[in-house]
């Protein structure tokens, strides 16, 4: 009672055929649901059972992690819309390590893919949903079963050659610290390694990713204040342009357009003198993506008066000060809130410890010129003041500022660390993007690495880090995602397998070879 399933069909079977009855995690005992994982029955109508099988592993392109549960599906040889249109013919789910078993399959060639198939009708339809392919056919082999390794075999660890240094003060004097800089954390992924004792047909390696969406469209259009807009886009752009539809000739700068750092926001300040309603025409490399009609002014919340439009006083921030050090490196900016149409550089004064007087330059930097580099020579371990006076900054609104004075104090060299990576590599024309990453993945630094392959990373904040290699083939400068229909594979990534200590004032050097 409650230990039976009864599988029942319509359709006629055919003769000398072998059936497989693919379950996935579906049945699980009542009392604790643990289910039997990629539960199969197989029979056959004819005098044997199909005994050939694939196998092999599938992660995630970007991350290395093992894909888990993931559809890994084959269909007999055919064009490449058989996962937008036909179930497979053969089908298993990956486990926990990303692995995956068909077995009791025909003799033939197949095409192979792995599908997260997020709406479960073993169909690729859905623009979210990862899917991997194998760029050949592959046939599948006879393999026998394997025999478990007696207890206490172990496979031969290579060690990673890393050494420290101290760092003195003048970043000449080296001095060998005690104890590794290898951080002892959990297994960082890699790329799947192949099983000298099977076939090519057992060490299939497939990379998940999420097909770039190509589809630009405005998602939303919000005045966030009197004259400004925030533009929300479906997917990064590269270029956006606007034309005013109400307007005759567009000789005259008519807004100013800054992009934010991911590029799929563009905040818009449409410059005076600006009418109640704008008309725009909305265009990325030329095409045509949308026309607006909106008011450049916020819109009252219900039950209230539109507020008076009234002189508002220019704001700004610095990048250093209220219990952050500027790193002694990094450039001294002053931001504003509104782009700024005239400074006065008389009125801006820097001090170190709070009275001599630094000499400095003032340029207008950024894209919608909203930021000012105090460029000076700011050395590391000192306190300083940054006064700017009233009236100093005159914004495209006419607002002008209000005294603004910050105290702040510059880090110091031996706070960080230094990292020297020598890539052993074959000569190879594609360019190399070397990342040192925190645990959550997130880039902190990045270089191309040079020809010679040392990569020298300086003035890096203490702390464990990966290293992440990305093989740029397109050369573009980042990672990019594959394109199924293009037969595009997403481009490679590389992790070194230990987490890397950075400790306060010392060097360390790490050898890495790798294999393209």
């Amino acid at each position: 009672r409650g230990r039976t399933i009864i599988v029942s069909w319509d359709e006629a079977m055919r003769d000398s055929t072998t059936y497989n009855f693919f379950f996935g995690d579906a049945i699980a005992d009542i009392t604790e649901r643990n289910a039997i994982p990629n539960f199969q029955i197989v029979f056959s109508t004819g005098p044997f059972v199909d005994s050939l099988s694939i196998g092999g592993t599938v992660i995630d392109a970007f991350t290395l992690k093992p894909s888990e549960g993931v559809y890994v599906m084959m269909y007999p040889m055919g064009n490449d819309s058989l996962p937008f249109l036909e179930r497979p013919v053969y089908l298993a789910k990956t486990d926990k390590q990303g692995k995956f078993h068909i077995g009791n399959t025909a003799a033939g060639s197949y095409l192979l893919f792995a599908l997260n198939d997020l709406n479960a009708n073993f169909l690729f339809d859905l623009p979210n949903e990862q899917i991997a392919f194998l760029d050949t056919l592959i046939k599948p082999e006879w393999v026998p079963p394997a025999v478990a390794p007696e207890r206490g075999d172990t496979v031969p660890q290579t060690p990673t050659q890393i050494n420290n240094r101290q760092v003195a003060n003048a970043r000449n004097a080296r001095q060998t610290p005690q104890g590794a800089n290898v951080a002892q954390t959990n297994a960082i992924p890699t790329e799947p390694v192949l099983d000298p004792t099977l076939p090519l047909s057992h060490n299939l390696s497939m990379r998940m990713f999420v097909q770039a969406d190509t589809i630009q469209q405005v998602r939303s259009a919000t005045i966030v204040q009197k004259g400004v807009m925030n533009l929300a886009m479906r997917i990064p752009f590269d270029t956006l342009s606007l034309r005013n539809l109400r307007k005759e000739t567009t000789d005259q700068r008519w807004y100013v357009a800054e992009p934010s750092s991911d590029r799929d926001t563009l905040r818009i300040w449409f410059l005076p003198p600006m009418p109640d309603t704008l008309e725009v025409e909305l265009s990325d490399h030329r095409k045509i993506l949308d026309t607006l009609l909106f008011a450049t002014q916020p819109r009252a919340a219900r039950g209230r008066e539109t507020p008076q439009a009234q002189q508002l006083t220019a704001m700004a921030s610095l990048n250093a000060g209220q219990g952050r050090n500027l790193p002694f490196f990094e450039k001294l900016l002053v931001t504003s809130n509104n782009p700024i149409q005239q400074f006065d550089s008389t009125l801006i004064s820097l001090f170190v410890n709070d009275s001599v007087r630094v000499e400095r330059t003032i340029v207008q930097v950024g894209q919608a010129s909203r930021q000012l580099h105090i460029d000076a020579p700011l050395e590391p371990g000192q306190n300083y003041t940054l006064q700017i006076l009233p009236n100093a900054l005159k914004d495209v609104f006419g607002s002008s500022n209000d005294t603004l004075t910050w105290t702040f104090s510059t880090t110091k060299l031996e706070d960080y660390g230094q990292l020297i990576l020598n890539l052993r590599k074959e000569q190879h024309s594609v360019p190399l993007i070397v990342q040192l990453t925190g645990a959550d993945g997130n880039t902190q630094m990045e270089m191309v690495a040079p020809a010679n392959g040392v990569c020298r990373f300086i003035n890096i904040r203490p702390g464990n880090y990966i290293i992440r290699v990305i093989v740029d083939a397109n050369k573009n400068g980042r990672w990019d995602s594959g394109h199924f229909l293009k037969r595009i594979q997403p481009e490679r990534v590389l992790l070194h397998h230990q987490q890397i200590q950075i400790r306060p004032n010392w060097e360390s050097e790490v050898n890495w070879s790798i294999t393209l």
